[in-house]
């Protein structure tokens, strides 16, 4: 899902940006902002399937409390589990030249998880071009392997 935020005015300079959505992790980083620069973050927020409540209750003999710790599971709404290995994998080539190194995308879940894709992030110093960028429906319980391009800039 994408978002878009546009807040004009803001000054030049170093922010902490943090994004949170109900039943999701939060999201935390720090970007520098710079004038007439359009600022694109790519945030992922992790869906929050299990949840804590604390009940703190005083008892009848002073300073000693009774802690309670609940875990409440959310088991009704089945979700996918994609994950992406190698998560990190160094492949020496002469610059200049590509090698192919195959990433594997899984779905460890038990219901499709649909409109997946994979991209990359680039710097100045390399560029990974995934040959297949939209896997689309990944089915409960399978993997795709996409064969990907890294090479030096």
């Amino acid at each position: 899902m994408r978002w878009t935020y546009l807040k004009p005015g803001v000054i030049e300079g170093r922010y902490n940006l943090e994004v949170s959505a109900e039943k999701h992790g939060t999201y935390h980083s720090t970007i520098e902002i710079v004038a007439g620069q359009v600022k694109e973050i790519s945030a992922f927020l992790s869906r929050q399937m299990v949840t804590y409540n604390w009940t703190v209750e005083p008892v009848q003999i002073e300073d000693q409390y009774r802690i309670t710790l609940e875990a409440e599971f959310e088991t009704n709404v089945p979700a996918p589990v994609v994950t992406v290995e190698p998560a990190l994998q160094v492949v020496p080539f002469p610059e200049g030249e590509t090698a192919t190194v195959n990433v594997t995308v899984t779905n460890h879940g038990l219901i499709a998880a649909h409109n997946v894709g994979i991209e990359f992030d680039q710097s100045a110093n390399y560029e990974v071009v995934p040959l297949i960028r939209e896997i689309g429906i990944l089915p409960p319980m399978s993997s795709v392997v996409v064969p990907v391009n890294p090479s030096v800039a």
